[in-house]
């Protein structure tokens, strides 16, 4: 994410509040000050359609564990990409 905040704003999204708080103080000494880093569930993604230029998501997937919860997993993505994104 660190260098994707070069050229945009980033947020970024996990499971864990420990994780996220993690992350925010790394990037926060680094100075980087363009991430933001929020607590979900990508079954349940907590942001509107539509709201994401771009979505990316690595070493995810493949830890959800049901075929039925990977689908929900890529429409939240896909619902919440922008069209043409």
């Amino acid at each position: 994410m660190a260098y994707f905040s070069r050229y945009f704003d980033v947020v970024g999204l996990d499971f864990s509040m420990g994780m996220c708080c993690r992350a925010s103080s790394n990037f926060a000494n680094f100075g980087v000050s363009n991430v933001f880093v929020k607590q979900g569930d990508l079954r349940n993604i907590p942001f509107e359609n539509e709201s994401f230029d771009v979505v990316v998501c690595l070493s995810v997937i493949d830890h959800i564990p049901t075929s039925k919860e990977r689908e929900k997993v890529v429409q939240e993505l896909f619902r919440v990409a922008k069209h043409g994104a």
